[in-house]
């Protein structure tokens, strides 16, 4: 299975950029980081493949991981369900 980064995350991107609820001044916090590292490296064991290197996939997946919790918090503790 190959994997296809959009053309809106640069490589070149800091992790450090990424803003959100979970994150400080400096950057998301290490518990993001470290969920997205353990995303990327079930992906690869599931046979994911692609031509990025790890940073920028990295980098990636803990922008997804902050916009999902940024939704989460705008959403509150809605009953998605009534």
């Amino acid at each position: 299975m190959r994997c296809q980064l959009s053309a809106t995350h640069s490589p070149n991107q800091s992790m450090r950029n990424i803003p959100g609820p979970s994150s400080t001044a400096e950057g998301p916090n290490e518990e993001l980081i470290k969920e997205a590292s353990s995303q990327w490296e079930l992906a690869k064991l599931m046979g994911v493949h692609t031509d990025a290197d790890q940073a920028t996939i990295i980098n990636k997946f803990t922008a997804m991981e902050v916009r999902d919790r940024q939704q989460a918090q705008e959403l509150g503790d809605r009953n998605m369900l009534s």
